[in-house]
């Protein structure tokens, strides 16, 4: 960012790059690290002692998961938008499940959601609905809902929020089911190559042949049909 006077009558000429005055020289020893997030204790760690370096790659991305703990779960801590994406949320539940204690932050994300929930049972992409994103959302997005109450039951046996937010999930799950049939079901938007999302694989592997948004979604969607049935199976 440009904090500088557009308007400087004493242009020197120099590129307006100024030393720091005033201030002490910081060695290294002295600078701390403070990780802050919402409180929630971490719970798991993973060392490798024959390949040190994994260890080093799970710290860096526990820790980044860590500091998106901010009352929702954010996209990034670091720039302006920081809001709730639920593509994040849900790809990274099963980490966040293993890392940290997430009941009581998980469970008060399943009710923004329900805050966010239209009568016709869309969500949006974004949880609080602010600033960005769409409703209804993309399917690969909204189906953070489903993946989230998976990975408290698969990673903790917690059953407990599915069965609290049932009547979301069926609602939820007509909305997505009823927006596949107005476009005459999955047959046809694979056979007549129908555009079904936005996003698609947001993070493909290969940059230069990402899979078909439409394709993306309805592996999503078949996700949680799975997701759903297993859930519901669990609750009796």
């Amino acid at each position: 960012d440009n904090c500088g006077d557009d308007n400087d009558d004493n242009d020197d000429g120099d590129d307006g790059d100024e030393d720091a005055q005033g201030l002490e020289m910081i060695t290294l020893p002295e600078i701390e690290l403070v990780h802050f997030r919402s409180n929630v204790d971490r719970i798991g760690h993973f060392s490798s002692k024959s390949v040190p370096l994994l260890s080093s790659f799970f710290e860096m991305a526990a820790g980044t998961l860590g500091s998106n703990l901010m009352s929702v779960l954010t996209d990034c801590p670091q720039r302006s938008e920081r809001l709730g994406w639920m593509g994040d949320a849900g790809s990274s539940a099963d980490m966040a499940a293993l890392s940290y204690q997430m009941e009581a932050f998980h469970g008060a994300y399943f009710d923004r959601i329900r805050d966010e929930m239209m009568p016709n049972g869309t969500i949006p992409d974004v949880v609080p609905f602010y600033k960005s994103g769409r409703l209804p959302a993309d399917p690969s997005w909204s189906s953070a809902f489903i993946f989230m109450l998976s990975s408290r039951y698969r990673m903790g046996g917690d059953i407990t929020p599915y069965i609290r937010h049932r009547e979301m999930v069926k609602r939820y799950m007509e909305s997505v089911y009823i927006s596949v049939e107005q476009q005459g079901g999955l047959e046809a938007v694979i056979e007549n190559n129908l555009s079904w999302g936005y996003y698609g694989d947001w993070l493909p592997a290969n940059t230069t042949e990402a899979p078909p948004v439409t394709y993306v979604s309805i592996f999503n969607w078949i996700v949680s049909l799975y997701q759903a049935t297993e859930l519901a199976l669990g609750a009796g």
